[in-house]
């Protein structure tokens, strides 16, 4: 009777022994795969608008049609957010002065990194 109890338990320990460690492994992979995948873009450069805009100035490659309408895609997807700082200097302007002064050191750090973004 002991060693089939025994038998027994030892089967549901190794049961949920296995268990477990299928489910780290899928967990795992559920976490690690995407950010594997997306990352495997940062080993092969496929450029950018600006590097595209680079190589057509200085070494005449690539298509001027292809680049200009990229470029127009580009200023489309950019144009929120210049609408939207643009809109906050407007509101900053109608801010009490005290106010004014608090926001400003922030609001210039965005700019410049928006700056340095785009």
């Amino acid at each position: 009777m002991i060693i089939a109890c025994r038998k027994l338990s030892d089967r549901v320990f190794t049961l949920c022994s296995i268990l477990a460690v299928m489910l780290m492994a899928s967990v795992l992979l559920v976490v690690l795969v995407p950010v594997l995948w997306r990352g495997a873009g940062a080993y092969v450069f496929r450029g950018t608008v600006e590097h595209r805009r680079m190589m057509m100035g200085e070494f005449s490659r690539g298509s001027e049609v292809r680049l200009s309408a990229e470029l127009l895609a580009v200023r489309k997807a950019r144009e929120p957010v210049y609408q939207a700082i643009e809109a906050f200097e407007a509101e900053m302007s109608e801010l009490p002065l005290a106010r004014r002064k608090e926001l400003r050191p922030a609001f210039k750090e965005v700019k410049e990194g928006v700056a340095l973004l785009f």
